[in-house]
């Protein structure tokens, strides 16, 4: 199967080795909806070089590792919405795998996150869109949680629990050309200068 480019493994029980995907480097898509059982093994994905979709929505595993996205260069949209994965606060290390991708669009709806570390997705430089929506994040946006995204385009943070802005929360994203805030708790809004003037 070594031609093959779509694979469609929605809703199965399978459990990823680090030899599943071996001989299906052509592969550009696949759809992995509510279909893992158990931890995903490092290294894993490293086989497909060539993948630019994973679509992981709707999974439990225990968690990211330091390797889970080794090896995905091309990777270009990554969704891990729904997912019962241990993700309540991200560091700069969660996402860290996937620092040799060109993944522009990474939706972390329904995941469960609270927390967002400085420099969380640092590593990825080309990331144009950052869904963060329906989550329980609660805290203070000093802008160092942006701090790397270069390329942001849109930032989604409605329905979150908490979200206080200060004067540099969005400093470091020039390039934001879309911010969804709806139904957050937004608290200090009447800084001055405003959260949104660096935009």
């Amino acid at each position: 199967l070594s031609s093959l480019q779509y694979l469609n493994m929605k809703i199965n029980n399978i459990h990823v080795s680090s030899r599943l995907f071996y001989g299906l480097s052509s592969l550009k898509y696949l759809n992995l909806i509510n279909s893992l059982t158990g931890k995903i093994e490092d290294f894993s994905f490293h086989w497909l070089y060539h993948l630019e979709y994973l679509i992981m929505d709707n999974n439990n595993f225990p968690g990211i590792t330091a390797n889970t996205f080794t090896g995905l260069n091309n990777l270009k949209y990554l969704s891990l919405c729904n997912c019962n994965i241990n993700l309540q606060k991200i560091t700069n290390k969660t996402f860290s795998s996937l620092a040799n991708s060109s993944l522009q669009v990474l939706n972390l709806t329904k995941t469960r996150i609270s927390t967002i570390e400085s420099g969380a997705f640092s590593s990825l430089k080309h990331l144009k869109i950052l869904d963060l929506g329906l989550n329980e994040i609660s805290q203070q946006l000093t802008g160092h949680e942006f701090k790397g995204l270069n390329n942001i385009q849109d930032i989604y943070l409605s329905y979150n629990k908490n979200l206080t802005l200060q004067s540099e929360s969005f400093i470091f994203v020039p390039s934001l050309r879309k911010l969804m805030l709806r139904k957050v708790g937004c608290s200090n809004l009447a800084l001055s200068p405003s959260p949104f003037h660096p935009l």
